[in-house]
């Protein structure tokens, strides 16, 4: 049977906001405790925020283990070009763009 990619993602939702509420419930310590434990408006803020939070980290780790990975290609000789860069970029950060004059005129000349 065919399913659209939304409908998948909202089952996958369904199925984390399951395991998220059985370790809200079943988990008294560390952070998910801790936020089992706070005042909320109403008994699914926490997992909702759960979500959220464990939904941000996932493209960061991922972001963070990809760029690793292309420095690691790329050798000491790639890490020495980007801390220079990153220090030439520094220095000129204080410096603004060039603006553009608009009453130079510049007008091309035949040589006939």
């Amino acid at each position: 049977m065919w399913s659209s990619g939304f409908s998948i993602a909202l089952d996958a939702r369904n199925k984390l906001m399951d395991i998220i509420k059985d370790k809200l419930e079943n988990d008294k310590e560390g952070f998910v405790g801790s936020l089992g434990s706070l005042p909320l408006p109403d008994s699914s803020s926490a997992a909702q925020h759960l979500l959220l939070f464990i939904s941000a980290l996932i493209p960061k780790a991922l972001a963070s283990l990809l760029t690793s990975f292309t420095l690691a290609l790329g050798g000491n000789e790639q890490r020495h070009k980007k801390l220079k860069q990153s220090k030439l970029s520094s220095h000129t950060s204080n410096f603004e763009p060039y603006q553009y004059n608009s009453k130079v005129s510049i007008s091309r000349t035949s040589d006939s």
